[in-house]
């Protein structure tokens, strides 16, 4: 039976690097969707569907997330195309500072994107299915839980790959309103890599 891994980010969490390598055992799946379905559906553009999947595929659903100060700083989680991607309102993209001033977006009085909606839609969810939640600053140190719950040999470990420090990881602006405070207590007090079961 094939294996189908969807890999669940809001983007700037190493859902590619994930995907890199969990493509050597099965078919993958980018997901920007920002809530899960009762049900695994087919993909779309990176969207979970309402057409619910067929029986005969052993699924595993990832959800992967970072600080949302370190999202909002990668290279490719940022732009009116993103926002579209992982669902932010249209009635709100214009007020995003754009991709060059992105450093305005810690001055904001709101987080106009919402990671924390996005965050508790996981990690609290309601689906049928299981989901592990990996936290991608302590991802390298909880292959062996990825691994265990993909039913993958975790003898695979040595070809994940090596980890690297971002290039803005010194250079993140002051939130200066407190504008991911929530949510980045939420990940501190959660463990780094956690399941949470199918209801």
């Amino acid at each position: 039976m094939t294996k189908h891994f969807y890999i669940c980010s809001y983007g700037g969490s190493g859902s590619y690097l994930l995907e890199s390598f969990l493509k050597k055992f099965g078919e993958t799946y980018h997901v920007h969707s920002r809530s899960l379905p009762t049900e695994i559906t087919k993909v779309h553009r990176e969207k979970f569907t309402k057409e619910v999947e067929e029986n005969n595929q052993k699924s595993f659903v990832i959800y992967i997330y970072s600080k949302p100060a370190h999202s909002l700083l990668s290279r490719a989680s940022y732009g009116n195309l993103h926002w579209f991607n992982i669902e932010v309102p249209s009635s709100v993209t214009h007020l995003i500072p754009g991709r060059e001033e992105r450093e305005k977006y810690f001055e904001l009085k709101e987080d106009l994107v919402n990671y924390e909606q996005f965050w508790d839609n996981y990690v609290f969810h309601k689906s049928s299915f299981p989901v592990l939640c990996l936290n991608f600053h302590h991802l390298w140190e909880n292959l062996k839980a990825l691994c265990n719950f993909c039913e993958i040999d975790d003898s695979n470990i040595k070809h994940f790959p090596q980890k690297r420090n971002p290039s803005h990881k010194n250079n993140i602006p002051e939130d200066k309103n407190n504008l991911f405070t929530s949510l980045n207590n939420k990940i501190d007090t959660f463990p780094e890599a956690f399941i949470i079961p199918g209801k």
